[in-house]
């Protein structure tokens, strides 16, 4: 395995990476909705940091907070906030399942929208459940 503070410090150039990319994305003064979640997700607290990237990440879902609505980049900040809290964040788990299911920033990924959706719900999301019923009435899940 590789050893771990390579792999760390790899994640924290991605991270902030993308954040400065986010802030060359808004062109105006970023609200302060999108100030808070950027300042959130560079914090030095794994918590707080996913949860901004999850944020960030629901932002450009739907084209909140003075952004322009991009599913893909979306999914990155998802997928970003869920290697920060190793899988942890049940929102970005929960986000991302409903990205996978929809097709939406990605191909339609049942297989991969039902893992996350199972995941969140085993962690307590209250919506994942209603989601994954979905999946089963509609014989989407996978075999």
């Amino acid at each position: 395995p590789a050893p771990i503070e390579p792999v760390i410090m790899q994640l924290e150039f991605r991270v902030e990476h993308t954040l400065d990319e986010i802030w060359t994305m808004t062109e105006n003064k970023p609200s302060a909705a999108l100030q808070n979640a950027l300042q959130r997700a560079a914090s030095e607290n794994v918590r707080v940091s996913a949860q901004g990237l999850k944020d960030l990440g629901y932002f450009f879902a739907n084209g909140f907070a003075g952004v322009t609505e991009n599913d893909a980049f979306a999914n990155q900040l998802y997928g970003l906030s869920l290697e920060v809290s190793d899988g942890k964040n049940i929102q970005a788990l929960h986000d991302l399942g409903y990205q996978a299911l929809h097709g939406f920033g990605m191909e339609k990924d049942f297989n991969m929208a039902h893992d996350m959706l199972a995941a969140a719900h085993k962690g307590g999301h209250p919506l994942s459940s209603p989601m994954l019923q979905y999946m089963q009435t509609h014989n989407l899940v996978p075999r």
